[in-house]
Formats: C-alpha cells, sequence, structure tokens
C-alpha cells in the first residue's frame, strides 16, 4: 500500500508539471491583507499577507504567461483551452478592500467568499482570537499548532464556547480596522465595485464534511440568504471552510445554486474543466 501511494504521488506530480506548461487553471487564495512589512499582532501570521505580496502575485501569474479569468466565467462550462488563473479572498475581513486599488491598477478580479455570521456580529475569526490570545500568554507554537487542530475537531458553537472559556468574552472583540470582518453596509458597498464578486464561505466556517444533514443545509443556505439581501443576488461560488467536503457537500451546493466550488487541495486544474469537477476546484496558497 505505501508503494502505491507513493506510486500515485509521483504520478500525480508529473501531472502537475505538465500542467505548469499546459492548458490549466490556477486559483490562488488570500484570507487577510495588510500594508507594510510587518503582519499586525492581531491577525494570526499564517493567514495574513500583504499587499506587496499580493500585487508581486498577479506579477510573477502573468510573468507565467496567464490570463486571469473574470469570476463570472466559473458559471459557464469552462470548455477552453488555455493558461489561465482566478484570484480568490477568504472569509470577508474589511481589510481585504485594500485589494481594490491593486486590482484595479493590474486590471484583476477577484472572488470574495463571506463567512457571514461575523459580518452580522463584527466579532473576531476564531484563529485570530487563538493567536492573539496565546501570544499574550506566551504559549508555544507547539501548543498553539495542537490547539488549533482540537478546535477543528468541534463545531462553531463549540469552539465559540471553548475560546470564551479559556480568555473570557471580551476577546471576541477585534482589536481594530486589522483584524475585523467587514460590516453590512461595508459589505454592500464593496460588493458593487466591479473588480468584486461575492461568494459563499458559510454562516460559520462550519468544516462541512463534519455537519449532519439539517445543519449542513443551514450553514449553506443562511449565509446564501444573508448575502442575498446585503448584496441582490445569491451567490454562485463556494469555497469549502478548510477545502474540506464530502459527496453529501457536493449534493447540499447543488440545491443551493453553488455552480463553481474550491478546495484548498494543492494543484492545478486541468482545462477543459469537466462538470463533474466544478465543485472540486483546486487551489494554491500564494
Amino acid at each position: 500500500m505505501r508503494l502505491l501511494g507513493k506510486l500515485r504521488s509521483l504520478l500525480e506530480s508529473a501531472r502537475q508539471k505538465r500542467l505548469e506548461h499546459g492548458s490549466s487553471l490556477k486559483v490562488v487564495f488570500f484570507h487577510a491583507l495588510y500594508e507594510g512589512s510587518q503582519s499586525p499582532a492581531a491577525l494570526d501570521p499564517l493567514l495574513a499577507h500583504s499587499t506587496d505580496q499580493l500585487a508581486a502575485c498577479i506579477d510573477r501569474i502573468r510573468a507565467e504567461g496567464r490570463e486571469f479569468l473574470h469570476p463570472g466565467d466559473l458559471g459557464k462550462q469552462l470548455p477552453k483551452k488555455g493558461r489561465f488563473a482566478l484570484l480568490t479572498f477568504d472569509d470577508g475581513y474589511a481589510n481585504n478592500r485594500l485589494a481594490l486599488p491593486i486590482l484595479r491598477s493590474k486590471a484583476v478580479s477577484a472572488v470574495f467568499f463571506i463567512t457571514s455570521r461575523p459580518v452580522e456580529t463584527q466579532q473576531s475569526y476564531w484563529w485570530d482570537v487563538l493567536h492573539r490570545e496565546s501570544a499574550r500568554r506566551n504559549v508555544s507554537p507547539e501548543e498553539l499548532s495542537a490547539t488549533r487542530k482540537l478546535l477543528k475537531l468541534k463545531t462553531p458553537d463549540g469552539i465559540q464556547q471553548e475560546l470564551t472559556s479559556r480568555f473570557g468574552a471580551q476577546c471576541w472583540k477585534p482589536h481594530g480596522d486589522a483584524d475585523r470582518p467587514l460590516d453590512l453596509a461595508e459589505l454592500a458597498k464593496f460588493s458593487a465595485e466591479p473588480e468584486v464578486v461575492i461568494g459563499n464561505h458559510t454562516r460559520d466556517h462550519a468544516l462541512l464534511a463534519q455537519c449532519g444533514e439539517a445543519e449542513l443545509e443551514e450553514q449553506l443556505e443562511s449565509c446564501q440568504d444573508t448575502l442575498a439581501q446585503v448584496v441582490g443576488q445569491r451567490p454562485t461560488l463556494l469555497a469549502y471552510p478548510n477545502g474540506r467536503w464530502n459527496d453529501a457537500v457536493l449534493l447540499a451546493a447543488r440545491r443551493a445554486g453553488i455552480q463553481a466550488a474550491f478546495t484548498t487541495r494543492s494543484a492545478l486544474a486541468p482545462l477543459p474543466l469537466p462538470s463533474s469537477q466544478h465543485l472540486l476546484i483546486p487551489r494554491l496558497a500564494p
């Protein structure tokens, strides 16, 4: 079995190398953005990139000979061959507005996947809470990593209860513009920008493969409803939190009207993209 796994890995590596120069779609995903040379202390540095890094990423992709797709093209069958790219941002940070001048200057559009409850409640994202409160207590990187993995096994309510018990209810208050979500008014204005397409990232950033049928539907449909009210239309694009999915998730996504969805599998997508793969598009970290 180990030999078979190694063979599969080698075959996939060879396939990806061919796709680097062949007909393929390269999707890159960001989370939080900041200006300057150092990530703000309130943000989990694992999920934060500078605006300079964003600009350099776009330039690097163009230097590879790739053309940036408009996100609206993902609702189609993507039958054409070529070397394309797409930018995405997860979660709904207010700091994502820092991307706009860069996107405009470089004539690129992007998908911004929104987790709806933090936008409504204006609470910090749990990973930022864990990072900054652990830093204040001088928790070791090893312990922090282990805690992060354990929390991902819990439901969103379970994570809320655990971190509130550890750090107090005040831990959920953002420390400023650096780490807060967009609010509803900001999201409405942001979504009207021509470079912006809004997508679904669930209500609570729930790991969908761990949800029962009812919770799975609630996570997707509640986010769809909120975003439709704010943005004016139901999203057709979805990013699975942490890239987690299973067959039940795919069925629920289709029922919610999703036409294209993204994992976090680090790979290029071959083009033309078969319809069976429209809900399993891989993405690469920047």
